[in-house]
């Protein structure tokens, strides 16, 4: 038995009478099937007091006009039926083991990253929710849909697992050059320029302290990344020349 759902009601104003119309949607019952089998159903539209009863089929309109001296702003449609309807909805599976997934870089979306070692109680696939999405690096949880093979009995269901992203790490294709210093002075009386590197960031010498003698020699040289969240540093080596500094001869 069906009873007290609300449909639309469309009023009309006509001289000292009023027309309603109800329409069954095929919505109107929930999940229920045969809603659109052309089941009849009693529609009985009440305003505190009782008017014309009337049978609608589903999916259908019916319309009755009467007088009223004060019509409601809201009206509700009883709708009632003694047909049996049975509702059988999906069953949902027990995942007992969500599965593993692989690392994967910065930059990459979680297409990249493979799911392994999933258990549910039916047959099924595990997949990544949005795998389009590429996470910043860290480790953090993303989300993973079950999907049963039989769809037409059992719902999916969603979970997470843990996901890590590693940093990415740029790639430097020209390393600076470096100015010429003096025997006694440090590296960083050397100015670094014209280094490209994939990302932004800045060249300095990896030991600025460091006061080399003589000659020309390689020195260390990092990239550091302004994304330093996201991108790991990159080491290398330019050269150097120091020259020979000149003696003061005071006496």
């Amino acid at each position: 038995m069906l009873t007290n759902v609300v449909s639309s009601l469309a009023w009309q104003w006509q001289v000292q009478s009023y027309t309603c119309t109800v329409t069954l949607h095929p919505g109107a019952h929930g999940s229920i099937a045969g809603a659109n089998s052309g089941t009849d159903y009693v529609v009985t539209v009440t305003n505190g007091a009782a008017f014309p009863t009337a049978t609608v089929t589903a999916n259908e309109g019916w319309t009755f006009t009467g007088w009223s001296p004060e019509l409601p702003a809201t009206v509700t449609a009883n709708f009632e039926t003694t047909a049996q309807y049975v509702v059988v909805v999906k069953a949902d599976p027990s995942v007992t083991a969500w599965p593993t997934a692989t690392a994967i870089t910065y930059g990459q979306t979680l297409l990249s990253s493979t799911l392994s070692g999933g258990v549910a109680s039916v047959g099924g696939t595990f997949a990544f929710t949005t795998p389009r999405t590429a996470p910043a690096a860290a480790t953090t949880a993303q989300g993973v849909t079950f999907m049963p093979t039989n769809t037409a009995n059992y719902s999916t269901v969603s979970g997470s697992v843990s996901v890590t992203v590693n940093k990415a790490t740029p790639i430097v294709t020209t390393w600076p050059t470096a100015t010429a210093i003096t025997y006694g002075q440090t590296l960083a009386a050397s100015s670094l320029s014209g280094g490209v590197a994939s990302v932004g960031g800045s060249f300095a010498f990896t030991t600025p302290g460091t006061a080399p003698a003589a000659g020309t020699a390689a020195q260390g040289v990092t990239f550091t990344p302004t994304n330093t969240a996201n991108y790991n540093t990159v080491s290398g080596s330019v050269s150097v020349t120091v020259n020979k500094a000149t003696p003061i001869v005071t006496t």
